[in-house]
């Protein structure tokens, strides 16, 4: 490998700023040694929140156009400006930028490497990205997954077990202790920070809740995010009489200052990779309940940094919602603990030094 410090082009197909481009920024902050260029499809006569938040952290990046459905234009666009950038190598983050992003690289013959946070499907469009993003993936140079149970499903879908990298995601921490707790209040206040998509589990909670409100300490539920299941979610909470526990609250590109409003965080999910929720609130000793949906296991160990219950099971979730209101010191020595685990394991600096070894692996194959 020729190159001193080799040059990376991210791609993401992203139209807004939540944690998948964040912990793109922090890569890029953290990863002595290489340098990187951040591309993001840009349709017509729009803003691209993501590519902003780069412009305004002084990080280089390129819009690539991308004027409808499968714009055949897009991989030319993108070999142009991978070409004019001299990139090295090419880092896909999603379906999108994995196809559109096998297209340039092969024609230029440059090594691709594609994260893969696990499938969903909401509908019929995302299941036909799924299945094309199957066969995709196995073509690629390297897959950097974010869990285990990630991991296994990779495997199960017949991407060679060696083509198969593990990095936990990561997380900034400015202090060495945690914050103070949140003062103490007659109601608590539990949070969900996620996408109003089934696969999140939001209609679990609401299950959940529905539960255990007249039997509970005074508490109330935020929600916050948007997604395809607003209108459906709004309307069971009515349904279920739950206005006065639950609060939907809209999207908030601002968590950091969402988490210290709350006692805990609540994740019902169905499928999940390796929650960057859970690190972003115990950055804050924020607590945590949660399914044991994909790789959360392999992150808290119930019983002892959080209290975890099966996935779709609205009694489970109720348990443990109604365990973690009665028990308030025991939430707060499970949030000590989190920011522990952020500390001493979640950090950019491990993760940083994991995906140099990846990325210079990749490129002496290459070479």
């Amino acid at each position: 490998m020729s190159k001193a410090r080799p040059k990376i082009i991210h791609l993401r197909g992203s139209d807004f700023f939540g944690s998948p481009e964040r912990l793109i920024i922090g890569q890029i902050r953290h990863l002595d040694g290489f340098d990187a260029v951040t591309c993001s499809f840009v349709k017509p006569d729009t803003n691209n929140p993501f590519l902003d938040r780069l412009a305004e952290e002084g990080l280089a990046f390129e819009p690539v156009e991308d004027n409808h459905l499968f714009d055949p234009a897009i991989p030319g666009r993108l070999q142009r400006i991978i070409e004019r950038q001299g990139a090295d190598i090419l880092v896909t983050h999603e379906y999108k930028s994995n196809f559109y992003g096998h297209r340039a690289a092969r024609r230029l013959k440059i090594p691709q490497v594609a994260y893969f946070h696990g499938w969903t499907a909401e509908n019929v469009k995302v299941k036909f990205y799924n299945w094309l993003d199957r066969r995709v993936l196995p073509s690629l140079d390297r897959i950097i997954t974010v869990s285990c149970a990630t991991r296994s499903r990779l495997e199960a879908a017949g991407i060679p077990v060696e083509k198969i990298e593990v990095v936990y995601n990561a997380i900034d921490l400015e202090h060495e202790s945690p914050p103070q707790p949140k003062p103490k209040s007659d109601t608590t206040v539990i949070g969900m920070l996620g996408r109003l998509s089934h696969e999140k589990g939001t209609h679990v909670l609401l299950e959940a809740i529905a539960m255990i409100k007249d039997r509970a300490p005074k508490f109330r539920v935020e929600i916050y995010g948007y997604g395809p299941d607003e209108e459906r979610l709004t309307k069971m909470a009515t349904e279920l009489n739950l206005s006065e526990q639950v609060q939907f609250k809209g999207f908030r590109d601002d968590p950091e200052n969402v988490y210290p409003t709350l006692d805990f965080l609540v994740l019902p999910s169905l499928s999940e990779g390796h929650p960057v929720v859970i690190l972003e609130a115990w950055k804050q000793g924020v607590p945590v309940v949660a399914t044991r949906a994909g790789g959360i296991p392999e992150v808290i160990d119930d019983g002892v940094s959080g209290l975890l219950t099966d996935i779709d099971d609205p009694q489970g979730l109720a348990d443990i919602i109604l365990k973690g209101l009665e028990n308030p010191e025991m939430m707060r020595a499970f949030g000590k603990r989190g920011f522990e685990l952020v500390k001493t394991k979640y950090n950019y600096q491990n993760q940083a030094e994991r995906l140099a070894e990846i990325y210079r692996d990749v490129l002496k194959r290459r070479s």
